[in-house]
C-alpha cells in the first residue's frame, strides 16, 4: 500500500472492518472485509472499485447509517456509533425538499440545529456565492437544473459545517460537461474550506483529477487492494492541461488497470 499516514493527523480511521447484509432475497452478502485504511485531515480520498465492491457500504459506516460486524471507524478519534453532525453526507439523490426554496434547502440543518436566523441567513449567503447561485436563492427545486441541484445539495452540507464529507457518486446523474464543472467546483471549495472528504465514484478519470489519493477496492467482498498517490497539487490541476500531461494519464491508465484486474 502506498501513501500510508500516521494516526497523529487523520480525520478517518477505518480498522478491520467487516460489514454484511442480506440480500432482497434474504440472502447473506458480505460487502467488505477485512479493510483498513486512514484518511488525513484536510485530505480529499477517492474510493474506485468493480460495482459491488463495498463502496456505498463503507460511506455508509463512516457516516454512520450502518454498523460493522467486525472493526471500527473512528472520526476525530471517536468511535462511530451512529450519525453526528461531525459529518455531512452528499448522496448521488439528492434529497433536496421540493417545497423549500435553494436558500431554504441549505439552510434546513442550520434551523434545524436552532441557528439564530440572522446568523442563518449569513451563512447560507455565503455559501450560495460560493457555490454561483446567486440570483437563485428563491428558486425551487424544479426551476433548478440537475448541476443546480448538485450544487444546492453540496451547499447545504457545507453550510452545516461538518469536519468530514463523505461523497456517494455525488456526481452520476448529470451529463459530462455538468460533471466537470462540479468537479471543478469541489476541488476549489475543497481548497476554500479545508474538509476532509472521502468520494466514492466509478470514474477512475474524476478520481485522479479530484483525489490527493485514489482508495483501489478489490472485488467483493471488498478489501483495499492499493492507495495510490496523485503528485499534482490541487491548484494546478485543469482538465485541458493535464490532458496532454504524461504523469496524469500515466496515473489513470495506473488505475483504471489497478480496477479492471479486479473485474477480469
Amino acid at each position: 500500500m502506498r501513501g500510508a499516514v500516521s494516526t497523529a493527523d487523520t480525520k478517518i480511521v477505518a480498522d478491520g472492518l467487516h460489514f454484511a447484509y442480506r440480500s432482497q432475497e434474504r440472502e447473506p452478502v458480505v460487502a467488505l472485509t477485512d479493510v483498513s485504511f486512514e484518511v488525513r485531515a484536510g485530505e480529499l480520498l477517492c474510493v474506485v472499485g468493480p460495482s459491488g465492491c463495498g463502496k456505498s457500504s463503507l460511506i455508509s459506516l463512516i457516516a454512520g447509517l450502518a454498523r460493522p460486524q467486525q472493526g471500527r471507524v473512528l472520526v476525530n478519534g471517536r468511535t462511530v456509533r451512529g450519525p453526528g453532525a461531525d459529518r455531512g453526507v452528499v448522496f448521488q439523490e439528492l434529497g433536496l425538499m421540493p417545497w423549500r426554496t435553494v436558500n431554504g434547502n441549505i439552510g434546513q440543518g442550520l434551523e434545524i440545529a436552532r441557528v439564530p436566523r440572522a446568523r442563518r441567513d449569513e451563512v447560507v449567503a455565503r455559501f450560495v456565492a460560493m457555490i454561483g447561485l446567486g440570483g437563485f436563492e428563491e428558486r425551487y427545486p424544479h426551476e433548478l437544473s440537475g448541476g443546480m441541484k448538485q450544487r444546492v445539495a453540496l451547499a447545504r452540507t457545507l453550510a452545516a459545517d461538518p469536519t468530514v464529507m463523505l461523497m456517494d457518486e455525488p456526481f452520476a446523474a448529470v451529463d459530462a460537461q455538468t460533471r466537470v464543472t462540479l468537479q471543478k467546483d469541489l476541488l476549489r471549495i475543497s481548497m476554500q474550506t479545508g474538509k476532509t472528504i472521502v468520494l466514492v465514484t466509478h470514474s477512475v478519470e474524476e478520481a485522479a483529477f479530484l483525489g490527493d489519493r485514489v482508495m483501489v477496492m478489490t472485488r467483493r467482498p471488498g478489501r483495499v487492494k492499493e492507495i495510490i498517490d496523485v503528485p499534482i497539487p490541487r491548484e494546478e490541476r485543469d482538465y485541458d492541461a493535464l490532458a496532454h500531461d504524461e504523469p496524469f494519464n500515466a496515473l489513470r491508465v495506473e488505475i483504471t488497470n489497478s480496477v479492471r484486474a479486479e473485474l477480469w
